[in-house]
């Protein structure tokens, strides 16, 4: 199977990194099972922990990670495209049951705000991109019933369908 591999780079001035890595660096500490998205305008970021997570489970390879900062504060990350943050935000909240942050940059150059948020009890900010029109994903209803039973000393068991 081929691997994913990002279209866009994640291209920032010295200046603009080093606020970056400022601003990120003064966050505070998160659980493991939370994902911090960066919405970078056509693209989105992750990075650290978060950035490592999406490389393994989204494209299957290391390649795509790169670093922002030199020496010894070196900051993984990964770029997305929108279709590849759907995939991720997908996986994250349906099948792993993470949490996701999305962070919006405000008017001044390295400050963000959380601008939406889900947990898997709170999907209602993400439903677009869950449930959206060009989403493979389909809710269906239906009622199912399955009978267990034992009769002379056979197990047996009968299932229904009320759909």
């Amino acid at each position: 199977m081929a691997t994913l591999q990002p279209k866009e780079q994640l291209s920032l001035d010295g200046a603009s990194e080093q606020g970056f890595l400022a601003y990120y660096g003064g966050l505070p500490e998160k659980p493991n099972t939370t994902v911090r998205v960066f919405d970078r305008g056509d693209y989105y970021t992750v990075h650290g922990q978060d950035a490592l997570l999406a490389a393994r489970d989204l494209f299957r390879t290391n390649s795509v990670v790169k670093h922002l900062g030199s020496g010894n504060k070196k900051l993984e990350s990964v770029v997305l495209s929108r279709l590849n943050f759907e995939s991720l935000v997908r996986d994250l909240l349906l099948v792993k049951h993470y949490r996701v942050e999305v962070y919006k940059q405000k008017s001044s150059r390295n400050d963000w705000d959380v601008e939406y948020k889900a947990s898997p009890g709170n999907l209602s900010q993400f439903e677009e991109v869950l449930f959206g029109a060009n989403n493979e994903l389909t809710v269906t209803t239906g009622v199912m019933a399955v009978k267990l039973a034992v009769e002379n000393g056979q197990r047996f068991c009968d299932c229904y369908d009320f759909s």
